[in-house]
């Protein structure tokens, strides 16, 4: 067993990143946390893009106390580049959180649910994607 992990914990690791754009566009079912090879039907994502996505490569673009941001460069299901995305993974969730970031972060794409300290459960935004260099741009 290793232990308890936090997305926000991985933003460097390009399994997360490849993994959490797939998630993000249903291209990956989520699995529950305490048992393996278990899907977890309580988390939902909104694809970004209506296609399928791969992520080829990103960096952390921002990393403060509300969440890190990741500039992630995509790839289609035939290898073409598409585009660019911001995607926020959001740290110190609160629930409620229903709506993106008041600053532009994007749109919600992964929320779920959790336990609170007292055993109430909550709900929130987990990460939030925009692109930020269009499908087919050049820059």
């Amino acid at each position: 067993m290793l232990g308890r992990r936090w997305i926000y914990d991985g933003t460097r690791d390009p399994v997360l990143v490849t993994q959490l754009v797939a998630l993000t566009q249903g291209q990956a079912e989520p699995q529950a946390q305490g048992a393996s090879n278990t899907p977890d039907p309580t988390v939902t994502s909104h694809p970004v893009a209506s296609s399928s996505l791969a992520a080829t490569g990103s960096q952390v673009f921002a990393n403060g106390p509300t969440g890190t941001d990741l500039q992630v460069q995509t790839a289609g299901a035939d290898g073409t580049p598409h585009g660019q995305l911001l995607v926020r993974i959001q740290q110190g969730l609160g629930p409620g959180e229903s709506t993106p970031a008041a600053d532009g972060a994007g749109q919600p794409c992964l929320s779920a649910p959790w336990r609170l300290a007292d055993g109430t459960q909550a709900r929130g935004i987990l990460a939030t994607a925009r692109y930020t260099r269009e499908p087919g741009s050049r820059s």
